[in-house]
């Protein structure tokens, strides 16, 4: 039997994504008592208790994730391959301004972060289309994705890092949407797959 080789970076992206993603979902679907005891193994649970009682591990765990996830936010509404450094410092300054919103005025934390999540993306040359698309699909996810079999209701051990494993799906749509977007504008670019 012979193995289809990819050639195209983007393409084989765009496929492990959506597969990926599809398992998540079938297992959530159809399996969530599965889904609930993985993230709440003993040494998950262990971690997510050490980051949410300290404070600085919180804001470190906190950037790596809203990083990589505003990292591939930008990327798809782009169509950007890989962000420069002035446009990685911008993210990260915007991260740490949620951050001191957060602390100082918590009840605008959320409507910041909405609004970072668009501007960021248009402030980088990001196609309007593309942000709406990503904005909408990834906020939708979080919507619906603890919300699956009432997941959510399940966990006996709500901490940082179950948190992140049940929201895994969004972090894979977010990397399927990279992929696409910047697959599509290579398509375009150059006429082949």
């Amino acid at each position: 039997m012979k193995i289809k080789r990819f050639n195209n970076l983007w393409l084989m992206g765009l496929i492990l994504s959506a597969s990926i993603l599809g398992v998540i979902y079938f297992l959530k679907i159809c399996f969530p008592q599965f889904v609930i005891e993985v993230a709440q193994i003993d040494s998950i649970t262990r971690i997510g208790h050490y980051i949410d009682t300290h404070k600085w591990a919180w804001y470190v765990a906190t950037f790596i994730i809203t990083f990589v996830s505003y990292y591939l936010i930008c990327g798809a509404s782009c169509g950007i391959k890989k962000l420069n450094a002035k446009q990685n410092l911008i993210i990260a300054i915007t991260i740490i301004i949620l951050f001191l919103s957060r602390e100082f005025l918590p009840a605008q934390y959320t409507a910041l972060n909405f609004i970072s999540m668009i501007l960021l993306p248009l402030l980088f040359d990001g196609k309007f289309k593309n942000t709406v698309v990503v904005f909408s699909f990834v906020n939708f996810l979080q919507t619906i994705t603890l919300e699956i079999r009432n997941l959510s209701l399940m966990i006996a051990d709500f901490n940082f890092a179950t948190f992140t494993i049940l929201m895994i799906d969004v972090y894979i749509l977010e990397s399927l949407l990279y992929f696409l977007f910047n697959f599509e504008k290579e398509i375009n670019e150059n006429g082949c797959t």
